[in-house]
Order: C-alpha cells, then structure tokens, then sequence
C-alpha cells in the first residue's frame, strides 16, 4: 500500500521539525546547591494565586540589610559543632577579631559573598542564570552567640 507523495512530504517535515526542536532540548540546570547556599534562601510567604510570582513573594526584603534566623542559625549550629575556624576552612568566610569587644578572645566578624543562582526557562531548554549576590555578615562571641545579617544584592 503507497503512502500519497503529500503524506510522506508532511511525514518528512514533521520529523524534520521535531528533531530540531528536540536537538535544543538541552538541560543546563544550576548545580546541586551547597548546605550553606540553602541556608541564604529567603523563605517565601503565601501569595494570593491570582498574582504572578515575582521579587515580592519573598518574606524578607531584597537589596536591604535583614536579621536572617535561618542563616543565623545555621551558622551559629556550625560554630558549636566545630568551632569559629569551619567557618574558615569549611564555608570559605573571611573573619577577623572584632576590635570592639576588648577582652573577648573569641569575637569575630566574618563575611563572605555568596553568588545566587536559579534554574530558568529559555525556550525549551533550561539554563542556570545569576540572580544576584548574597552578602553576609556574622557576629560571632561572645561564647556560642551568633548572628548574621545578609543582603541580597539582587541588581534590580
């Protein structure tokens, strides 16, 4: 049984069509993120389902210096655990003592800059874009009080 010419010709271009479509099907999520990198998330807050999501879904400002709990306590079970020099050897923060408190031994102010990075959509594929940079600062000491401030620096 023959196929009509103009059956096979749309067979043809279909096949041709989806193999182009299916060639820029490539995935290049973000990687995996680090137990530091969760802990700078900002948590959400519920949004009604008739707004679009956006920067405004977020509980905490961006581009504004906030207390962050979570980060605070993130860091703060990681100093107790193994002490102000994982933050150094582990997490990669910059800390020095803090002048201000005379008499403290174990005061530090410890920052770092901590890229932040999303999956999106560009097409049909998927590609790892920049969504700015979250700045950190830590106050750690007396004895195990910490607390750490960030700043999403969303470039918006």
């Amino acid at each position: 049984m023959a196929i009509p010419w103009k059956r096979r010709l749309g067979i043809a271009l279909g096949s041709l069509l989806a193999a182009v479509v299916l060639s820029g099907c490539e995935a290049h999520p973000c990687p995996e993120p680090s137990p530091l990198e969760l802990a700078t998330n900002y948590p959400h807050k519920p949004i009604s389902a008739r707004v679009p999501p956006g920067p405004s879904e977020y509980s905490l400002p961006l581009n504004a210096w906030v207390d962050h709990r979570g980060m605070t306590e993130f860091l703060r079970n990681t100093v107790m655990a193994d002490g102000v020099d994982s933050l150094v050897s582990k997490y990669r923060f910059h800390c020095v003592p803090r002048a201000a408190e005379i008499g403290c031994v174990d005061c530090y102010t410890c920052t770092r800059n901590i890229a932040k990075r999303g999956t999106d959509y560009l097409g049909f594929r998927t590609v790892c874009v920049s969504d700015g940079e979250i700045l950190v600062q830590v106050a750690v000491g007396p004895g195990p009080a910490v607390r750490a401030m960030t700043y999403w620096n969303s470039g918006k």
